[in-house]
């Protein structure tokens, strides 16, 4: 029975594509997605996202890994990670007795994460251990960053001697509030399949509500610096700046929000008008790229972070001039 191959579905969204990592192809397939939205930054994100999915891949391709999903978002990314989610489901030999009793011990096992929580749940295809937990990982000059992870590790029935691993890790200042529930939606959807039956990953499910974020962004008001590696995040309709700690410094709706290109600086940083008045100067990008090397294929990230940021703001509604 181990031909059989495990499935699950994903949002219906260009946001979410997904591969099979099995196949060298798959990296130049996730390119030719992004290349084909249009325009120079997408053309330079796509190179970015196939080199980072190739180094991800390398040396991990073995006949027990099934399909992955990732999600690279519509508005190009100019910081790490370029790939902000990824879901992927595998079959593993366990190094413990293949029980329930024995995975809530050993998932129960505490460790690096800063948050975590084991419940057991019945799935269509056998009882499954689930874990959430957060970590909080240091990332050098940029601070912290905050990354979830939901595992379900599954008793299935058709793989006696293995456990079914459904994988999913993510960014939390980059992903909505809403992923730990679709992921438990692709929880529910996992099957096992024959080889060639033409069965592979739906996208039937509903895709999160949007949410951009410019992270590493340096935020000023006049010429006084509020934060290094702060956050412009725009969802629902609203646009919020957070300082490095994550705290809130400001919000507009975004049709009340004016955006200026600031000619100075060359592009790199976006003046930006609330609807109460406060101008904030705006350089998103600029604390992870400020003297390092850009990313693979990324030319001048923190100019092209502040373009897609008056982009961002025009489609809102707002004003760009």
């Amino acid at each position: 029975m181990t031909d059989l191959i495990p499935m699950f579905d994903y949002p219906m969204s260009e946001e979410w594509l997904a591969l099979d990592a099995n196949l060298k192809v798959a990296a130049d397939y996730a390119e030719d997605r992004v290349s084909a939205r249009g325009g120079r930054q997408n053309r330079k994100y796509a190179k970015a996202i196939r080199q980072h999915l190739e180094f991800v891949w390398q040396g991990t391709r073995t006949d027990a890994t099934g399909p992955q999903v990732v999600y690279v978002p519509l508005v190009p990314r100019t910081t790490q990670p370029v790939v902000p989610a990824t879901i992927s489901v595998r079959r593993v030999a366990p190094d413990h007795e293949r029980s329930m009793d024995a995975l809530v011990a050993k998932m129960g096992e505490t460790g690096a994460s800063t948050e975590r929580e084991v419940t057991v749940k019945d799935l269509s295809v056998g009882p499954a251990c689930r874990v959430r937990e957060a970590f909080s990982l240091n990332a050098g000059r940029s601070g912290e960053v905050m990354v979830e992870n939901v595992q379900h590790h599954v008793l299935a029935e058709l793989y006696p001697e293995e456990i079914l691993l459904l994988n999913a890790h993510w960014n939390r200042d980059v992903m909505g509030s809403g992923v730990v529930e679709l992921v438990d939606q692709m929880a529910a959807s996992l099957r096992v399949v024959s080889p060639g039956s033409g069965d592979g990953p739906r996208p039937v499910l509903a895709a999160p509500d949007a949410r951009v974020v410019f992270a590493e962004s340096q935020i000023g008001r006049g010429m006084r610096p509020l934060a290094q590696h702060g956050f412009v995040v725009i969802e629902q309709g609203v646009l919020t700046l957070l300082d490095s700690d994550r705290q809130p410094i400001d919000s507009a709706p975004l049709p009340q929000v004016q955006a200026s290109k600031r000619g100075i600086t060359g592009g790199a940083v976006v003046a930006l008008t609330l609807a109460n008045g406060e101008k904030y100067n705006v350089s998103p990008g600029w604390g992870a790229h400020r003297g390092s090397l850009s990313l693979p294929g990324l030319g001048n990230p923190v100019k092209d972070a502040a373009d897609s940021l008056r982009r961002c703001v025009e489609d809102g509604g707002g004003t760009t001039t």
